[in-house]
C-alpha cells in the first residue's frame, strides 16, 4: 500500500510540474518608436506620375504579450509628410500631417531576435493646405494599415523595416461639409523605424 501510495504521489508531482512548465502568462508590451520613410501621395484615378513624398514621425504602442509569443494592443501615431517633387499648380500641394489617435495592432515573435507588427487605423486624418486658396483640407475615413519586421539590437532597442499605406475616402475643404471623394487619395511609404520596447 505504501509503495502504491508513493507511486501515486510521484505521478501527481511529475504531472503537476509538467503542466507548470506549460503555464501561459500575460505580460505588458509597450513600445515607443520614431519612423522615417519615402514614397508618394496620389489621387488613385488621376495621378500617372504622383509627387514623391518623405515621412517622419512617431508612434506610441501599449498592449499585452501572451506567453512571450503574440501581442495585441492600441496605438497612436503622428506623421509629418513633405512633398519632395517640385510644386506644380496642376497637381497641388501634398505636404501635410497624418494623425492617427486610435490604431489597433497585433504582433508576433518570429525568432528570439526578430518580431513582426501589423497596425490598422481605427481613426485617422490627413490635413494639408491648398496653396491656390489657402483653405485647409481634411481627409478622413481611411483604409490605413502598416507592417514592420523588427530586429532586437539589445534588450531595449530595436530597428525595423516598414511599409505603410493609407487611402482616404472623405474630404472637407475649409468650413464646408464633409463629402465623399470621387477619386480616393492614397499615401504610401517605405521606411525604417527605431524604438524601444519595454
Amino acid at each position: 500500500m505504501n509503495l502504491k501510495f508513493s507511486s501515486l504521489i510521484f505521478v501527481l508531482l511529475v504531472s503537476s510540474n509538467a503542466f507548470g512548465n506549460t503555464e501561459k502568462k500575460l505580460s505588458f508590451d509597450a513600445r515607443l518608436l520614431g519612423h522615417v520613410g519615402y514614397g508618394s501621395a496620389k489621387f488613385d484615378a488621376n495621378d500617372s506620375d504622383p509627387p514623391e513624398t518623405s515621412q517622419t514621425g512617431g508612434r506610441i504602442m501599449l498592449g499585452g504579450l501572451w506567453n512571450n509569443e503574440a501581442s495585441v494592443g492600441l496605438a497612436a501615431s503622428y506623421s509629418d509628410i513633405q512633398q519632395r517633387t517640385a510644386y506644380d499648380a496642376s497637381v497641388g500641394n501634398r505636404s501635410g500631417i497624418k494623425l492617427a489617435p486610435i490604431q489597433l495592432w497585433v504582433g508576433g515573435e518570429i525568432t528570439p531576435d526578430f518580431f513582426f507588427t501589423a497596425t490598422y487605423d481605427i481613426m485617422s486624418t490627413y490635413k494639408f493646405s491648398k496653396k491656390s486658396t489657402g483653405d485647409e483640407v481634411v481627409l478622413s475615413a481611411p483604409v490605413a494599415y502598416s507592417g514592420a519586421i523588427s530586429y532586437r539590437i539589445n534588450e531595449l532597442w530595436f530597428a525595423s523595416i516598414c511599409y505603410e499605406s493609407a487611402t482616404f475616402t472623405e474630404s472637407k475643404i475649409g468650413t464646408g461639409s464633409t463629402g465623399v471623394l470621387i477619386t480616393k487619395f492614397n499615401i504610401t511609404h517605405y521606411g525604417l523605424e527605431f524604438g524601444i520596447r519595454l
